[in-house]
């Protein structure tokens, strides 16, 4: 069986985790990934943990993909790039806001070299806006969104999660954006700018309290979520609602549900 995405093309011009894992997912789905990393490779290739001379962390997030180290501060790594361009469907950059202006890669000129390029750009806190010039990781998403206050309340300090949550959730919606614009091309045949940002996906993570809060004018909704000691280890219990937490203290007391 075909692939979905098979015939489509991507440039990605991305670093670390949130975009080259847009990147990695639409590979996964059949598209043609080209790795556009700079004059000696992306920094994450040397990103531990290591094993047998390799970065986990890169060989991950890039699997799948094509690579190339093109100079884009000069005019033959740009004239490069923009013969690309004219093969591709998706251009998918996290440079800050601007950067692909000041390339000379701007959506209009993009848009001009190719009519029904998608340019997908995430970055920390999209493409306008007071923030939009300011770098960012998945922790400032996690400490700003106030997911990390959530998670830490049982233990009575904020505590970020072990992996990187919101890069991997912005991931995911910078695919879901790619894929709608896709979609939106076929019909029209116009192609379309993605706007994704960490502090964006951030927030949709933390929805409930959020929405709590506005409307009742306090907090709660949602929190951390710790296991509990047993003799023989940890366990976790999900009984959602009253009638299953009902269901659940019969369990437990043996009594009959009253």
């Amino acid at each position: 069986m075909s692939l979905s995405l098979e015939g489509v093309r991507i440039l990605e011009l991305a670093r670390y985790q949130a975009g080259p894992r847009g990147g990695m997912i639409m590979s996964d789905l059949g598209a043609e990934v080209i790795k556009i990393e700079r004059l000696g490779g992306e920094e994450t290739r040397k990103n531990p943990p290591m094993v047998r001379g390799q970065s986990v962390y890169f060989t991950v997030y890039n699997r799948g993909k094509k690579s190339i180290c093109l100079d884009m501060r000069n005019e033959e790594g740009k004239a490069i790039f923009a013969d690309l361009v004219k093969t591709a469907d998706i251009v998918l950059e996290n440079f800050r806001p601007g950067t692909m202006d000041a390339m000379g890669f701007g959506y209009d000129r993009l848009k001009a070299i190719n009519p029904g390029i998608i340019l997908v750009s995430v970055s920390g806190f999209g493409q306008q806006g007071p923030y939009r010039e300011r770098p960012a990781f998945d922790p400032l998403g996690q400490a700003m969104s106030g997911l990390m206050t959530l998670t830490g309340t049982p233990v009575g300090q904020p505590l970020g999660t072990a992996s990187s949550i919101i890069d991997r959730t912005t991931a995911l919606h910078a695919t879901i954006g790619a894929l709608a614009a896709l979609r939106h091309r076929d019909r029209t045949g116009e192609g379309q700018v993605v706007d994704c940002c960490l502090l964006d996906s951030a927030l949709t993570l933390v929805e409930i309290p959020t929405s709590y809060y506005l409307s009742a004018g306090e907090e709660g909704g949602e929190g951390g979520r710790p296991p509990y000691r047993a003799k023989d280890g940890w366990v976790v219990i999900a009984a959602i609602g009253r009638e299953m937490a009902g269901n659940l203290m019969t369990l437990i007391t043996g009594a009959a549900p009253t």
